[in-house]
């Protein structure tokens, strides 16, 4: 034990690893390579859908475009014609903000 005298208190404390010529352990919390918890590849994979997310609404939003026109132009290519009725249920649209 090390006594030392600051601020008129006397505290002690513990040599380090390194002063008592012992190996220093790694932290608990330090991560091993190739180790992935599940909460870990949650919060990698939450960052990385954020990221894009907002790469995608700013490219829809440079083309003038707002997320639900984006929706039914998307929902064409891929289904091919569809009723103003159909196209609203594929895109999750009430009727009233449909038009023909």
């Amino acid at each position: 034990m090390v006594e030392r005298l600051s601020s008129k208190r006397l505290t002690r404390e513990r040599p380090s690893a390194e002063a008592a010529g012992e190996a220093a352990k790694p932290a608990a919390s330090a991560r091993r390579p190739g180790d992935a918890s599940g909460v870990h590849l949650w919060l990698v994979l939450w960052k990385a859908f954020r990221f894009v997310r907002a790469h995608a609404e700013r490219s829809i939003e440079d083309l003038n475009m707002c997320q639900s026109d984006f929706a039914a132009l998307e929902a064409l290519l891929h289904k091919g014609p569809l009723t103003p009725t159909e196209l609203g249920a594929k895109v999750l649209l009430t009727s009233g903000s449909i038009t023909a």
